[in-house]
């Protein structure tokens, strides 16, 4: 996939959520090494930014759908030709504080795996009954 692809799943999947437009969207030639250090997605971290909004909604269906079946690599989607589409740390840090995602070291580089509420996140979206 380029990153003219993933620019058009990712546009597709805001407007599905009801978020208006991308904010961050960061296609590098390397991959973000600081990604790698599982401390750097939690700095600056807020207490009241939640995760069940449109724009992480957008975003976390985007990356899944531009991973295709891959992994959630923390240093970057790989696109074709030789280039990492670096996720976004806010929605990243959040999803996984808010248990959607959780850090794994099963492969190198880790990644973030998809939780069971993570997954029904995806699915039924803002619909999400959180109570349970």
């Amino acid at each position: 996939m380029t990153g003219t692809e993933a620019a058009s799943i990712m546009e597709a999947e805001l407007s599905r959520a009801g978020h208006p437009t991308r904010s961050s969207f960061k296609v590098q030639s390397l991959p973000n090494t600081a990604g790698l250090v599982q401390a750097w997605w939690s700095e600056n971290l807020k207490a009241n930014e939640r995760s069940e909004n449109a724009r992480t909604l957008g975003y976390f269906r985007a990356y899944v759908r531009i991973a295709d079946q891959g992994l959630l690599r923390v240093d970057g989607l790989p696109l074709e030709p030789d280039h990492y589409l670096w996720m976004d740390r806010s929605v990243m840090k959040r999803l996984e504080r808010d248990d959607y995602l959780r850090w794994s070291h099963d492969t190198v580089p880790p990644h973030f795996e998809i939780t069971p509420k993570g997954a029904r996140f995806l699915i039924d979206g803002l619909e999400l009954d959180l109570s349970q």
